[in-house]
């Protein structure tokens, strides 16, 4: 039942881990995600700024240039990766990039970074 489905939830498991590598280095990362399955994503070379104090924005756009997904973040730190975790990837199939922004305190936000992925359905 419910009781037996969440202790699966919160169990401990291995994941996954998929590198995302930006724009700039050939093809899309393919990513392979069963319905309501979770997913790990790494982002590969991201340069942060070592303004530790600031927001990270993120944003997935699909192939029609249209957000999808949008959510923000702690700042890691320079030197740490920064990785995203999906409890749920509940997106259609297809071709999507995601954007990593930073948020000023002006109000502005700067673009660090292109993630373009491929979400494909086992």
């Amino acid at each position: 039942g419910l009781k037996q489905q969440v202790s699966e939830i919160s169990a401990p498991r291995p994941v996954r881990s998929t590198v995302l590598k930006p724009q700039t280095r050939g093809a899309s990362t393919v990513l392979t995600v069963k319905p309501g399955e979770s997913a790990l994503l790494t982002l590969d070379g991201l340069n942060l700024p070592p303004a530790a104090a600031s927001r990270l924005q993120f944003v997935v756009k699909s192939n029609e240039d249209r957000d999808v997904l949008s959510f923000s973040g702690e700042y890691p730190g320079g030197d740490e990766p920064v990785v995203i975790s999906f409890p749920k990837l509940d997106l259609p199939a297809g071709n999507y990039v995601l954007r990593v922004e930073i948020a000023s305190a002006a109000g502005t936000a700067s673009e660090l970074g292109r993630y373009p992925f491929e979400l494909k359905r086992q």
